[in-house]
């Protein structure tokens, strides 16, 4: 009987046994008809200072590398084995692209630095033609243009106020015309000097209104159109001898009248003629001054009579006519 026992034993535990094997073959093995799927073993790691690629006839064609200033480099070289293309960090930080022709001349480069992305376009002397890129002073964007022998030949700049143009005489260096915002008053302002940057013409804007001027050949203001500041709002015309001293003026006075007034080389006035202004306004006015300024003729003319006025040297009257 204890036989009996034992045997039934050994068969419930084998039994078990066999079933438990048979689940993890069933976990480990695919079922019917399906494939099976190797796992990868790990891939070991890899480290070079160089990785070439070449094409079907052994030329080379990619470049990876690490630069000897410590950045990363990778070189794109055309069929004919001429660098076409170079991405890498420059000075070990600033990322640079540049773009070469056929021959492998640089043409153009794109990167970025501590004023913020620019752009660099070459001639095909492997002159620099165009930069646009960050303004460092100004926060914004900034383009140049250059000429021959890279000296600069026109820029557009952002001020505090707006934008603004400029361009130079590519012999001389000098700005020669200048269009946009002023930067000391945010207004509009064009300017047009001579090659040496002197002589020219200058439109602007102040707070009383729009204004024209003419310079000579040493900068001195020779001639005004415009609006007056005193009194405001009106217009007014003026030249001036070599010096800048204004010499004939005219213009509008306080009165809503006109006048035109004369003065010498010692800017003083010889000659006033005009509209009266206060209580008799809008009569005409003739002054006659001696080289001093001081008064020598008067010619009034009144809405019922005229009269005239002959002054001595300390301006009184010694003779009157009505």
């Amino acid at each position: 009987m204890r036989v009996v026992e034992r045997i039934c034993l050994y068969l419930v535990v084998a039994y078990a046994a066999l079933t438990l094997l048979d689940r993890a073959r069933a976990d480990e093995e695919p079922a019917a008809g399906s494939k099976s799927k190797p796992v990868a073993p790990a891939p070991a790691a890899v480290t070079t200072s160089e990785i070439n690629l070449v094409n079907a006839d052994g030329t080379l064609v990619v470049r990876m590398y690490a630069r000897a200033s410590g950045g990363g480099a990778i070189d794109v070289f055309n069929k004919a084995g001429k660098l076409a293309t170079r991405l890498y960090a420059r000075n070990d930080h600033d990322g640079e692209l540049q773009l070469n022709d056929e021959n492998g001349e640089l043409r153009s480069n794109i990167g970025g630095n501590d004023t913020g992305g620019y752009a660099n376009i070459y001639n095909r002397k492997g002159d620099l033609a165009v930069y646009a890129g960050g303004d460092s002073e100004a926060d914004a964007g900034y383009v140049a243009v250059w000429g021959p022998k890279e000296v600069k030949a026109a820029e557009i700049s952002v001020n505090k106020f707006g934008g603004a143009f400029a361009a130079r005489n590519v012999a001389t260096n000098k700005r020669v015309t200048s269009l946009g915002t002023a930067p000391d008053t945010g207004t509009g302002v064009l300017a047009i000097a001579s090659k040496e940057g002197k002589a020219g013409v200058g439109a602007y804007v102040t707070e009383d209104g729009g204004q024209l001027m003419a310079l000579n050949g040493a900068g001195k203001r020779a001639a005004f159109l415009g609006v007056s500041a005193d009194p405001a709002g009106n217009g007014l015309i003026y030249v001036a001898n070599k010096s800048g001293q204004r010499i004939v003026e005219s213009g509008a006075n306080a009165g809503g009248g006109g006048y035109m007034s004369v003065r010498n080389s010692v800017d003083k006035r010889v000659l006033f003629l005009g509209a009266t202004t206060g209580k008799a306004a809008d009569d005409g006015v003739v002054e006659v001054q001696r080289k001093s300024g001081d008064l020598g003729v008067v010619l009034r003319a009144y809405e019922a009579a005229s009269s005239v006025r002959i002054y001595d040297k300390d301006e009184k009257v010694i003779k009157q006519l009505r």
